[in-house]
């Protein structure tokens, strides 16, 4: 599970980036990525949350992205149309309770 907090912008968006190859890399089955106290989230972020999925889904794997309903971060993935193509979560217990399930 990867837990961020604070902003993603063009400054901090390539860490995240390479956070998530590193929990890619280093284990097998889903990877949850906590956004649910990221204050701001711009395009970069998109950016790098759908090439985590990418990499993910051609491995058979899946990104479960937390973001709280009516936050920031979940508006910016439904302004970008993605809110349907991720895998969005409103809580931590919610994305494992269905990876789990």
């Amino acid at each position: 599970m990867i837990v961020v907090t604070g902003e993603i912008d063009m400054a901090t968006a390539p860490m995240l980036g390479r956070e998530l190859t590193a929990a890619i890399e280093s284990a097998d089955g889903p990877v949850v990525l906590d956004l649910s106290d990221v204050t701001f989230f711009d395009s970069s972020g998109l950016r790098v949350a759908i090439v985590a999925h990418r990499d993910l889904g051609e491995q058979g794997r899946r990104l479960a992205v937390v973001c709280t309903p009516e936050g920031h971060v979940r508006r910016t993935f439904a302004l970008a149309g993605l809110a349907d193509v991720l895998d969005l979560h409103p809580s931590r217990e919610a994305a494992l309770a269905e990876l789990a399930g």
